[in-house]
């Protein structure tokens, strides 16, 4: 997988995909927010929240404070990836195309 820009064909299928996001969001520190998993249905992106606090690896996001919190659903293009490398989109629009299932991991910077 590249990252290329996405083509015409890859930007109307990613406007049409609605996603579910779990994003660290931080609101006292740096004010960071990203994204750190695109999941193509709630209940996806519920488990992999879940998870996260089950592991200790994340809390759930407080106002005045950081933590994760899941956002959608939302179109792919452009909001639901935001901050996303092309090769994590055209990830998750294979996925979609061949209904594979679970998070997407997005890399971190």
């Amino acid at each position: 997988m590249s990252d290329e820009p996405l083509t015409a064909e890859e930007q109307a299928r990613a406007a049409e995909l609605m996603v579910f996001t779990v994003w660290y969001k931080d609101d006292f520190g740096d004010g960071d927010a990203f994204a750190m998993s695109i999941c193509l249905s709630e209940s996806e992106a519920k488990a992999d929240y879940d998870r996260r606090i089950r592991e200790g690896s994340n809390k759930a996001f407080e106002p005045g404070w950081d933590g994760i919190v899941i956002y959608g659903p939302e179109p792919l293009y452009p909001r639901g990836m935001v901050g996303c490398p092309l090769r994590t989109v055209r990830e998750v629009l294979r996925r979609a195309k061949h209904g594979v299932a679970g998070p997407v991991p997005v890399p971190f910077k």
